[in-house]
């Protein structure tokens, strides 16, 4: 049910699986286009043996993949980097800096690196008018703020 008691009609219902499906659709199209247009073959050998993965263009059965594990389209490069595109097209692609530099951030050990990165992290991502700032709720970000100092 709506705000207001109303019902959602049938034609609404069927509108948002439309446009879900367009949303799929678009993404699929732009993903396949950054596969196709990639510089690099699939022939080309990787220097360091284990990790193909990483730098082999992937084959389509991998990137469909990408489709059913989100982990699977972040450590492959050319996932990342389409994921990327993706976001700039759709004017966020501070989100996927933030998140791989909280990444970066919970493999550091040494507490004066954690000390930097977090300020570093809350400066370019957190603060009020920060460079890419990220959009959350004011609570987190001022227990954030409260937690930094």
């Amino acid at each position: 049910m709506e705000r207001g008691g109303r019902r959602r009609s049938e034609p609404e219902e069927a509108d948002k699986g439309r446009m879900k499906r367009t949303i799929i659709k678009d993404w699929k199209t732009r993903l396949s286009y950054f596969l196709q247009n990639s510089s690099n073959s699939n022939k080309r050998k990787s220097k360091k043996a284990g990790k193909h993965r990483n730098y082999f263009r992937p084959s389509p059965e991998e990137a469909q993949l990408w489709s059913e594990a989100f982990d699977e389209l972040l450590a492959n490069k050319y996932g990342l980097a389409a994921f990327r595109a993706f976001l700039k097209s759709e004017f966020c692609e501070e989100n996927i800096e933030f998140w791989l530099a909280c990444e970066d951030f919970k493999k550091t050990k040494s507490p004066q690196k954690l000390t930097l990165k977090a300020k570093k992290i809350y400066n370019d991502f957190i603060e009020k008018e920060a460079p890419k700032e990220i959009n959350i709720d004011f609570q987190t970000k001022n227990m954030i703020a409260q937690n930094i100092q």
